[in-house]
């Protein structure tokens, strides 16, 4: 991360997803758990927060929580999203955290979306259309 920050480059730090923080009975992966690595991070230098669910665990309720958790310390820290749709809920988790302050998340052309690849970039367009939020479709 200094050698990168220091040679003029953008920093994006990942957090790899696991467990589920929105169940109370997990409490080696819980939100405490999330945060502290956000912060950890954040005072590392890092310019983006990335959060990576390379297998698709996080569900829409766990990833407005995380979201959420993260932007009420970070608020002018870009959040990234990245994950999988390997379970099915890939496109309400992407909502979640678009509508819960992230900045970017991934998505994948329809084609080429679900399963093992990015949620379908179709269905999150075309349930952001209309919204009335402060992240936009550009």
């Amino acid at each position: 991360m200094d050698a990168a920050g220091k040679a003029g480059g953008i920093v994006e730090a990942a957090i790899s997803y696991t467990g589920d923080v929105s169940d109370p009975t997990k409490k080696k992966y819980d939100l405490k758990y999330y945060t502290n690595l956000a912060d950890e991070l954040v005072k590392a230098g890092t310019h983006v927060l990335s959060i990576k669910d390379m297998a698709g665990l996080l569900k829409p309720k766990a990833a407005r929580m995380l979201i959420d958790a993260i932007r009420q310390k970070h608020p002018d820290v870009p959040i990234h999203v990245h994950t999988h749709d390997t379970a099915g809920a890939g496109v309400a988790s992407m909502l979640a955290c678009a509508e819960s302050g992230a900045d970017v998340v991934d998505v994948a052309v329809d084609s080429m979306s679900g399963m093992t690849s990015q949620p379908s970039m179709g269905a999150v367009v075309a349930s952001l259309i209309g919204k009335n939020q402060s992240h936009h479709i550009k």
